[in-house]
């Protein structure tokens, strides 16, 4: 009974989480794909697109703090760290989404 609440549980959390993702893509999406299409052979950005790089970031956290979910806005910053870096094609990124202190 207790392996049940806990396969239980699990499925919530991961049913959350897709659910929260699938938000997060939908209110960011446009800027992350234009992000990691800046990223050369998927490693490292040129010096001339920095700039543009930093204002999709800047973005991308503007935004990731209010995400429309359930019918309120959601601050997805915690989140955000964890979906870069299992991203195959932006975990170089994943370090300039490192969650603060707040």
């Amino acid at each position: 009974m207790l392996a049940e609440k806990e396969v239980e549980s699990v499925d919530i959390v991961k049913n959350s989480t897709t659910a929260k993702f699938t938000a997060w893509s939908k209110h960011c999406g446009k800027y992350y794909d234009a992000l990691t299409n800046l990223l050369v052979e998927s490693k490292y950005i040129l010096s001339k697109d920095i700039m543009t790089a930093h204002a999709l970031v800047t973005d991308i956290q503007i935004r990731t703090e209010k995400v429309p979910f359930e019918g309120r806005n959601v601050d997805m910053s915690d989140d955000l760290f964890y979906w870069v870096s299992m991203s195959i094609r932006g975990r170089e990124l994943r370090d300039l989404f490192v969650p603060i202190e707040r």
